[in-house]
């Protein structure tokens, strides 16, 4: 099972969302297994982390109503990280 590398993280309010893909063979696109919160001074240090770990990063808009600090991450129980095959 791959794990996230280390991010970035400052505990600002996050204004960016990365969705985190792992590598499927069965999955043109890969399997989602992450959302990522960013500030915008860490958000591209975060992308460069997430690509040297060999996954894809992804991003997305935050829905307004949504708050999250930089750093916090979210691992879909679905997903190839969360223990799904």
């Amino acid at each position: 099972m791959q794990t996230l590398p280390i991010l970035p993280s400052c505990g600002q309010p996050a204004s960016i969302r990365i969705e985190v893909y792992s590598p499927d063979p069965g999955d043109l696109y890969g399997s989602l297994d992450a959302s990522a919160y960013f500030c915008d001074l860490h958000a591209m240090s975060a992308v460069s982390a997430i690509w040297r770990a060999q996954l894809t990063p992804y991003k997305v808009e935050m829905a307004p109503d949504v708050q999250r600090r930089c750093g916090e991450v979210y691992v879909f129980p679905t997903g190839r990280m969360g223990g799904a095959k």
